[in-house]
């Protein structure tokens, strides 16, 4: 057979894959139940078993079980579905929940706390540092049952150090979440940062009065509404922002006042960006 025939042969073949395929693609948008759908994998979260740029056919089943690889989530202009494995199957309150994970991550998805964790976090007075961010960027998912717990912080994760940001993320997460907590509630997250610092540091935080550690924060605020009790809260989360941080006391010492620090900062930051430049050199050399 010579390299032309081959040739033709060749071109024939994909010219009748493409037309399968685009065939099958439309196909999978008539609204007939049951009916699969075709999908691609846009992340390696899947590798080896399946590769970035992969073409998925995604049907449902009546039942799923451990080692199933299945796709879940939203699919629109703003939302791309997870295709990932069945690691765990739960009934959690009479529902059935999956515990799922990409074979290339490191972590599983989003986490559910079960009726018994939030007793037991309760019973103990334990607290819940909830880190919006870190969670939203990991792609771990929002925990529903978060107004549960008795005491719930806000952190980080070290994402940044920016508090303002994290606690504008975690309302905003809730209500798109069409979770049960307003504002106050996370106010009260914020706070309780204090509670934490009394239970491990022998001292009171998160007063101005006598006896407390001097740890204060001076706003330069200048309020669009009228700024009263009732909606500080509103403003806190809608208005404030780490750009109006003017002075910084800790522990009655300045450290940071009239929106400049008390030292010299170009030399850390030059530090931090070679530091960083070697771990990420580091990084890459790991298989």
């Amino acid at each position: 057979m010579d390299v032309k025939k081959l040739s033709k042969i060749g071109y024939g073949l994909l010219i009748a894959f493409l037309v399968l395929i685009g065939g099958l693609l439309i196909f999978s948008t008539f609204p007939i139940e049951g009916n699969f759908q075709i999908k691609i994998v846009l992340s390696g979260s899947m590798e080896p078993a399946i590769k970035t740029g992969s073409v998925v056919i995604v049907k449902p089943i009546d039942r799923y079980e451990v080692g199933d690889i299945v796709t879940f989530g939203k699919d629109d202009r703003e939302n791309v579905p997870t295709t990932h494995r069945i690691l765990d199957v739960r009934i959690v309150e009479g529902e059935t929940r999956f515990v799922t994970k990409g074979d290339a991550n490191d972590d599983r998805d989003g986490r559910e706390l079960t009726e018994n964790d939030i007793n037991i976090l309760n019973e103990r007075d334990s607290f819940l540092v909830h880190n919006p961010r870190s969670n939203m960027n990991n792609g771990v998912g929002y925990m529903n049952n978060l107004y549960k717990i008795k005491n719930v912080g806000i952190g980080t994760d070290g994402i940044s150090s920016n508090m303002f940001e994290e606690i504008k993320f975690a309302f905003f997460k809730n209500n798109d979440s069409n979770g049960k907590l307003n504002m106050n509630d996370f106010m009260k997250f914020l706070q309780n940062g204090n509670v934490i610092l009394e239970r491990y540091f022998d001292n009171k935080f998160g007063k101005i009065e006598k006896g407390y550690i001097a740890d204060i924060v001076i706003y330069d605020y200048i309020p669009p509404t009228n700024l009263v009790d009732e909606n500080l809260a509103g403003h806190f989360i809608y208005g404030f922002s780490s750009r109006d941080v003017e002075t910084v006391i800790i522990n009655g010492n300045i450290v940071y006042e009239n929106r400049s620090f008390p030292f010299e900062t170009n030399s850390i930051y030059s530090k931090a960006r070679a530091v960083a430049n070697k771990m990420w050199e580091r990084m890459n050399q790991i298989k």
